[in-house]
């Protein structure tokens, strides 16, 4: 899942182009999966007319560049690191749903004796 990669720093736009009654709740969930890790996503569905595909044509140009400017250090134009290791937490996920895991440094001459982590259960 790359919105659980990149999280707000992912922008997608979906679009659905096929006969009006074709299904498109597939797209529908890839949006609404990516918002819930904070991206900012979009799904559109144009009609055949010329005003209808130039917004969403235009809504996928400005998702473009939005990705780009967020992947990109403004002062020297190249591409910002990104940690792949870190997987994002879904937005309003419940904290009492997961376990702690302590870790423990009986020897007294360590700075840390003592760290917790979370590892969140998916739903």
């Amino acid at each position: 899942a790359l919105a659980s990669k990149f999280g707000r720093r992912l922008s997608i736009a979906c679009v659905g182009m096929a006969d009006y009654g074709e299904d498109f709740s597939v797209l529908n969930d890839m949006v609404t999966e990516a918002q819930s890790f904070g991206s900012q996503a979009s799904f559109g569905k144009p009609s055949l007319e010329v005003d209808s595909l130039s917004n969403i044509i235009s809504s996928l140009a400005t998702s473009l560049t939005t990705s780009k400017t967020e992947m990109t250090e403004l002062r020297t134009g190249t591409s910002k690191m990104v940690r792949m290791d870190v997987t994002r937490e879904k937005q309003n996920t419940p904290d009492h749903v997961g376990e702690w895991k302590i870790y423990v440094d009986s020897d007294l001459n360590q700075f840390v004796r003592r760290i917790w982590t979370w590892r969140h259960k998916r739903g």
